[in-house]
């Protein structure tokens, strides 16, 4: 996406887009790749975000279960 906008944003080449009259066809097929990149981005790195807090859960899952069972143990071993 970088390399299509010329490393511009979204933000920016709609403001050009606008400034000129909203009649520039390639600044509107620029815009909507850029819209479309950001969008996608946006996605997968909330999608890679809730993974990796989904690892994170069960891994703290598997831990407490550990220990929940060691104390279990050292409790019935004391009785």
């Amino acid at each position: 996406m970088t390399k299509a906008t010329g490393g511009r944003t979204y933000a920016e080449i709609a403001d050009e887009w606008m400034a000129g009259g909203r009649t520039d066809e390639r600044l509107a097929r620029l815009r909507e790749t850029a819209f479309m990149g950001q969008s996608l981005r946006g996605a997968l790195l909330g999608a890679y975000q809730a993974w990796q807090i989904t690892v994170l859960v069960f891994a703290l899952g598997a831990v407490f279960t550990a220990m929940g069972t060691a104390f279990l143990a050292l409790a019935m071993r004391g009785a």
